[in-house]
């Protein structure tokens, strides 16, 4: 089963306006050359944005974010899931994140599932031995 990341509104504004404004800049004064860089750079930004996704196969959650590659993480590993706004660095493109430790090392992932109720019952299914703060 796949769940796509939630994406914050606030988010695209900030992204995308710096991004954007060098295409029509570039458009404007006729520079070709600044135009098509960024027109090369908003396309990989979409298409991170479309392929940040979160996929529960078997017994494994594999965390996709575009070209930053791929996580797997056993569910048979998690301990704890719990909603955080956590802002560090994750694929999540949303602050409403859920916080999923695992393993023996306090490892954990930041994800934005569009459906977290959803998803979390999708894991608990697999390990019922999730705590669960929602």
């Amino acid at each position: 089963m796949r769940y796509r990341s939630k994406i914050d509104w606030w988010l695209l504004l900030i992204v995308f306006i710096p991004m954007g404004w060098p295409v029509i800049e570039g458009i404007i004064t006729g520079d070709l050359t600044l135009t098509l860089i960024f027109i090369v750079a908003n396309a990989l930004l979409v298409w991170m944005f479309a392929s940040t996704y979160y996929t529960i196969n078997g017994n494994m959650l594999i965390i996709r974010c575009g070209f930053f590659g791929r996580q797997k993480i056993a569910i048979g590993d998690i301990t704890c899931v719990k909603t955080t706004s956590n802002p560090l660095s994750a694929p999540a493109l949303s602050l409403k994140r859920l916080e999923i430790k695992y393993g023996r090392n306090y490892d954990y992932a930041l994800v934005s599932p569009v459906r977290k109720d959803e998803f979390v019952e999708h894991l608990l299914k697999i390990n019922p031995d999730i705590q669960v703060t929602i």
